[in-house]
């Protein structure tokens, strides 16, 4: 039951905010969750990419593959480094968004 609502969920949300993000502040969230072991938030990013196909951009990839490394690097570290700012920021408001929604949706 709960793995049906957290689906519906996740489709709520994919469709209803699917344009909040811009297309490479999720390419950057998403890597960044990617790297720090965050399946249920990488996945995310890349699905509402995905629907936008901006997922396989070189411009989406680059700027994936660079948020991978911040995240690896803070998750093991747990020590941003200065050039890591944007990064982190962008990563921490999808983060904010996702759970905000998935609150109201429940009516929690």
């Amino acid at each position: 039951m709960i793995g049906k609502a957290a689906i519906a969920l996740l489709l709520l949300f994919s469709i209803s905010s699917s344009h909040a993000e811009t297309a490479d502040q999720l390419c950057t969230a998403g890597g960044y969750y990617s790297g720090a072991k965050d399946n249920f938030l990488s996945s995310l990013a890349a699905h509402i990419l995905n629907q936008r196909n901006q997922l396989s951009t070189p411009a989406c990839g680059a700027l994936w593959r660079e948020a991978v490394q911040v995240g690896e690097h803070f998750s093991k570290t747990g020590k941003p480094r200065p050039s890591d700012e944007r990064v982190i920021s962008e990563a921490g408001n999808f983060s904010r968004k996702v759970y905000d929604a998935i609150t109201k949706s429940s009516g929690l």
